[in-house]
């Protein structure tokens, strides 16, 4: 079994229930393949967020300070964009659209 096949498999049959007023509802199949707060979806979004980052990084519109880039920070899954034009800053949108 290779890789992708084992990553995935730990994505199948997935059943989930709620707790409210502790009342626990029927299991729930989950539709979403990548549940927010599963180890899986953080390793999904670092491969993820790796390449846009780098896109974003050799954008020549990005802001860069003494020849540092400062185009994208970001802290967990926030991202903000920095340019110092409008032209700019919808190049960098539209990276991010096309990833």
């Amino acid at each position: 079994m290779n890789f992708t096949k084992i990553i995935f498999s730990l994505l199948e049959n997935i059943y989930s229930f709620v707790k409210s007023d502790g009342i626990y509802s029927d299991w729930l199949e989950i539709q979403k393949k990548a549940q927010q707060g599963q180890c899986l979806s953080a390793f999904f979004y670092v491969i993820y967020i790796t390449s846009l980052l780098e896109k974003l990084d050799v954008n020549k519109y990005g802001l860069k300070i003494n020849g540092s880039s400062f185009a994208c920070p970001t802290v967990t899954d926030d991202m903000m964009l920095f340019s110092l034009s409008p032209v700019g800053l919808q190049s960098m949108l539209d990276t991010c659209h096309k990833i």
